[in-house]
């Protein structure tokens, strides 16, 4: 029973002629540089095209900047108000007035007093 034992715990594919272990995939060697082959639906020939029209467009920049300098002296801005200014002086004399008129017929009601 012994040997049944040892067998339960024996891994296979151990022996010297299976190769184990972690598998290290090694890297394709760069490739050398490759001329770029001609588009089939022609978008070289339309960058091309549009580069020589950015080259073009850049000597007109200087142009366009007036333009922009233009459009900024046109710009129509709301015109600044006046501030409300503060009125650190009380109340209006007419406001003084009432206040003071209405304190004197007032001032006598209630007040009775018994001769």
């Amino acid at each position: 029973m012994a040997d049944e034992d040892e067998s339960v715990h024996r891994l296979e594919g151990t022996s010297e002629a299976t190769k184990g272990g972690l598998f290290v995939m090694k890297k394709d060697k760069p490739k050398e540089f490759e001329f770029a082959k001609p588009s089939l639906l022609g978008l070289d020939k339309l960058a091309e095209a549009k580069r020589k029209q950015n080259r073009l467009m850049s000597f007109n920049q200087d142009d366009q900047e007036t333009d922009d300098e233009l459009a900024r002296k046109h710009r129509k801005y709301r015109k600044p108000n006046e501030e409300t200014p503060t009125y650190t002086g009380g109340i209006s004399e007419q406001a003084r007035e009432r206040i003071i008129d209405r304190l004197q017929r007032y001032s006598n009601v209630g007040n009775f007093q018994n001769k």
